[in-house]
């Protein structure tokens, strides 16, 4: 050890891996390597296109991997975590839940990793004796009054707990955490999972890696399955040991607290990869002299593009005609409710830089427009032709109503019952905005007891929505799209641009230079 190491680690020992040859002639049993090809599916992949993208970095929240890991073990996307191999993962477990105040214990004989990530974080660890047999003493674990990890099977006498006493070990102490490490859980055929007791148990953390029976050792994939306030803590305290060292955090939509930013020692900008920047404490942010930057303006064209698509779409009942001549029907009358859209009153809630855009489109069309924004003066849309009026009044009087508002506190579910109640002309409604702007529970009833025509969302209350269960997929006349309405090749790179230009332009000091700076005070600091 040298002499600037850390003396909170004078304890550590060493975690000794098995040999390592070289020569790469032998297969590693110890370490389950095998000389068996991971799935043909895996195998596909590999020598896909999508290995062109190897050069650059992947989704750092692993949406896709999250998602697929979410339907496999019918658990919701929020409720998976992902890391660089299974020991990434206990790591973070171990780093975000155990202390020398919150112990734990875990076998005597079993995975040497727990003992080393007791050792190098301080905790407060038990090893317990296995009984003569090599069992795990469940009764001891209850009874100890600790936190609880193990190996199931257990690494390396192979012996399982079976689930039932698992669930003991859980219903003991509610306010007991059970960290499942299930590495080897399908080399053992007579024994089933824990992760299906993840929705009766909130205490409950189960372990899985790639690198066993999927054959991905090299890899490095990880993952584990618990509770959503569990996962949330995960993916905070995963980030907070990340963000150390940052100077600059170039984010979309992590979100950025109090909490993240204590941890943030050196940060001192934050570019936002987006328009909006709801997910960032900026009040704090501004505390600490950083730099809260977003990108004001890079999608306004496809934003209106989108909605207008929608719009069209929506009142031509595309749809409707699309699925039709999937089943071979051919017939121009079986859509009766379809009206000439020259004429329509459109209510544009939020009159920004997008609103006006859709406005502007919308006039081609010989829509009439009218809108609705407490934020602007009654002058902008004078000049521009269009009339502002009151939320009640264009509730009451708009053919098509459509939001892109800013998400604030005061309009989450600002489309509520009590609005779709109010819209007399029964409407064609939009969101091309924010998810959380619309109570998703009274658009259904607005739907089902006809309050308006037909919906098109390009966003809904979660950012990752289960399209499999949720029921505004199942209506004909309601049209959604991935939150794609800022997308095109070009809005990218611009995207990529201008929040990367933000950074060196805040850093070098040319503040003039920054597209937006949102706490512009902290440049006088």
């Amino acid at each position: 050890m040298s002499e600037f190491l850390c003396s909170r680690y004078d304890n550590l020992g060493p975690y000794v891996p098995g040999e390592q040859p070289k020569d790469k002639q032998y297969i590693k049993l110890n370490a389950n390597e095998t000389s068996m090809l991971p799935s043909p599916n895996v195998m596909k992949v590999l020598k896909s296109s999508r290995m062109d993208r190897l050069g650059f970095y992947g989704d750092p929240d692993a949406i896709e991997l999250r998602k697929a890991l979410a339907e496999r073990y019918d658990v919701d996307i929020d409720e998976v975590f992902v890391g660089n191999g299974s020991d990434a993962v206990l790591s973070v477990i171990f780093l975000a839940f155990f202390d020398d105040k919150e112990k734990i214990a875990f076998p005597d004989i079993t995975y040497g990793f727990y003992r080393t990530f007791s050792k190098s974080f301080a905790i407060d660890a038990m090893e317990m004796p296995l009984k003569d047999d090599f069992t795990v003493d469940v009764d001891g674990y209850i009874e100890s009054g600790r936190h609880i990890v193990l190996a199931n099977p257990n690494a390396p006498t192979g012996y399982s707990i079976p689930v039932s006493e698992i669930e003991r070990m859980l219903k003991s102490d509610s306010k007991r955490l059970v960290v499942i490490d299930e590495a080897y859980i399908d080399y053992d055929i007579e024994n089933e999972s824990c992760v299906p007791l993840i929705k009766k148990y909130k205490n409950l953390i189960v372990v899985h890696t790639m690198s066993k029976s999927r054959n991905l050792a090299g890899a490095h994939i990880g993952y584990c399955i618990a509770d959503k306030a569990l996962i949330e803590d995960l993916n905070e305290i995963d980030l907070c040991e990340k963000i150390k060292e940052f100077d600059v955090l170039l984010t979309a939509f992590i979100p950025i607290n109090k909490k993240v930013l204590d941890c943030a020692l050196n940060l001192k900008c934050i570019s936002v990869n987006a328009t909006g920047y709801g997910n960032i404490d900026v009040d704090e942010a501004t505390k600490r002299n950083i730099a809260v930057c977003n990108v004001k303006e890079y999608c306004t064209k496809e934003v209106a593009e989108h909605t207008m698509a929608l719009m069209l779409s929506m009142l031509r009942m595309l749809k409707h005609y699309g699925k039709e001549v999937d089943e071979g029907i051919w017939n121009y009358q079986s859509a009766s409710e379809i009206e000439r859209i020259s004429g329509k009153t459109l209510a544009i809630f939020g009159f920004g830089r997008i609103g006006q855009a859709v406005a502007k489109r919308a006039k081609a069309f010989d829509i009439n427009v009218i809108t609705v924004d407490p934020y602007i003066p009654k002058e902008i849309p004078d000049s521009l032709g269009f009339t502002l009026v009151s939320k009640e009044q264009a509730l009451k009087t708009a053919d098509i109503i459509s939001n892109h508002m800013n998400q604030t506190m005061e309009n989450k579910s600002y489309f509520s019952f009590d609005e779709f109640k109010m819209m007399e002309r029964k409407p064609y409604f939009l969101n091309i905005a924010r998810g959380e702007c619309v109570d998703e529970d009274a658009l259904v009833m607005a739907l089902d007891n006809g309050f308006i025509k037909g919906a098109a969302l390009d966003v809904l209350r979660e950012e990752n929505p289960d399209l499999k269960n949720n029921i505004l997929t199942k209506y004909e006349n309601v049209y959604l799209t991935p939150h794609a309405a800022f997308y095109s090749k070009t809005s990218i790179k611009e995207l990529q641009r201008i929040s990367c230009e933000n950074i060196i332009c805040y850093m070098t000091k040319n503040y003039e230079k920054v597209f937006g700076i949102v706490n512009k005070g902290v440049c006088d600091r």
